[in-house]
């Protein structure tokens, strides 16, 4: 792909390098017929036992080898759009509009703007563009007032640029470009409880008790190892520090110097544990560790505090510093498995694709839904995949829904796989 249009004006601007993702279908047993359902069914360089090859070197179009469109080619539209939007600071459904096209004013376009809160739309309307020249600017006000919004329920104005006739390239309605506002949804508050919690503990574990769910922890390890809500137990294994993941097709160079670093075999080594009673009937629990693994050295120092409170919530901080020089971390955060039945996941962020700080251009701000199987992309070669990034909060829930929430960490991802 060419470099992000905005970055050199006198650039050339239309170049794709590979349209179609390249490989062979492959045939199994004698005979039988070729299998077109799935992309796990193809096969690329090397995988006929020839050598020398390029292994997946063409799977780099910007669709599927079998057509179907990926995020890729989502982005590419996205960062090629002829109308960029850019949100007026303190004045909510204020644009300024830049006109990207050489020789055409907008004048063949129309916009149609929504007001979503949360899941609802609650306002919509057309609206007709401003006549921008060629490589200009104007302002363009949006008709409406925002609702105030909150956590649980953002508000989130967006105006889609649509060809208002026929194209012979596209029909009326097509989009063409789309901006976003997005109101700021505030602070979580953590659920309040009347209840202190009431702390018992031994020698190498200790419960705690809080109105109608009980916490356990392995204070050898300084983990959580039980959450139970009501009879429904919440986790199957507590929350740790995770820097590996699976290498992308764009992190060949890399990925050798993670496994050689012992990124993909980290483990964390507890060396104390300190469990106590904290003020408004909560309870502190502070955790020092390193990240190491046979047979390399410590990666990283990590002093890890959870507060657990009545209303029966916890708060995580992490604090990280590395011991050594090593290469770049894969990633790094928190990571904790659930028990099977946790299939529902919602978001408020960007979605509804997968997303990254590096390529997030397409996907829009909102509130979204899916299934955890749903949030797998099955990649010919597969690799990372799945994460969303800029997001307010999240919960993994089961149908009868109890789950988990978790807010503060602006990226998360939801997978039946451990990298």
């Amino acid at each position: 792909m060419s470099a992000h249009p905005g970055a050199y004006t006198r650039a050339q601007r239309d170049q794709t390098i590979t349209w179609r993702s390249q490989d062979l279908r492959y045939r199994f047993g004698k005979g039988q017929a070729y299998y077109i359902a799935s992309r796990n069914d193809e096969r690329f360089q090397g995988d006929f036992g020839d050598k020398p090859n390029d292994g997946n070197f063409c799977i780099d179009g910007l669709v599927w080898p079998d057509g179907v469109p990926h995020a890729g080619l989502v982005e590419y539209k996205k960062v090629f759009e002829a109308v960029r939007f850019a949100a007026v600071e303190g004045h909510p459904g204020r644009f300024t509009l830049t006109n990207k096209y050489d020789f055409l004013d907008l004048s063949h376009l129309t916009a149609h703007w929504t007001v979503t809160k949360g899941a609802a739309v609650v306002s919509k309307g057309d609206l007709a563009l401003p006549l921008i020249p060629a490589q200009g600017t104007g302002t363009l006000n949006v008709p409406t007032t925002l609702p105030a919004g909150s956590v649980s329920e953002p508000v989130v104005l967006t105006v889609s640029v649509r060809l208002s006739h026929n194209a012979t390239w596209a029909e009326a309605g097509h989009e063409v470009a789309l901006g976003q506002f997005v109101s700021a949804p505030g602070k979580v508050d953590a659920p309040s409880g009347e209840k202190a919690l009431k702390l018992t503990q031994s020698e190498f574990a200790a419960l705690i008790a809080g109105d109608g769910f009980t916490i356990a922890i392995d204070k050898f390890r300084g983990r959580i190892v039980s959450w139970n809500l009501g009879g429904s137990e919440l986790i199957k294994e507590g929350p740790r520090v995770h820097v590996w993941r699976a290498p992308t097709d764009n992190d060949t160079h890399i990925a050798g110097e993670w496994r050689q670093s012992g990124y993909d075999h980290l483990w964390e080594r507890t060396s104390s544990v300190e469990l106590a009673e904290a003020d408004g009937g909560r309870v502190a629990l502070t955790v020092e560790s390193v990240l190491a693994g046979y047979p390399v050295a410590p990666v990283l120092k990590l002093v890890t505090s959870h507060l657990f409170t009545p209303g029966g919530s916890v708060s995580i901080t992490v604090f990280s510093d590395p011991i050594r020089s090593a290469a770049p971390l894969p990633r790094i955060g928190p990571t904790l498995a659930l028990p099977a039945g946790f299939e529902n996941v919602r978001w408020a962020g960007r979605g509804p694709q997968h997303s990254y700080s590096d390529m997030k251009h397409a996907a829009r701000f909102g509130l979204w839904s899916s299934s955890v199987a749903d949030q797998y992309v099955n990649f010919v070669r597969p690799q990372e995949h799945g994460n969303h990034t800029d997001t307010a909060w999240t919960e993994v829930t089961k149908a009868q829904g109890i789950g988990l929430h978790a807010s503060g960490v602006s990226d998360f991802s939801a997978s039946h796989f451990t990298a």
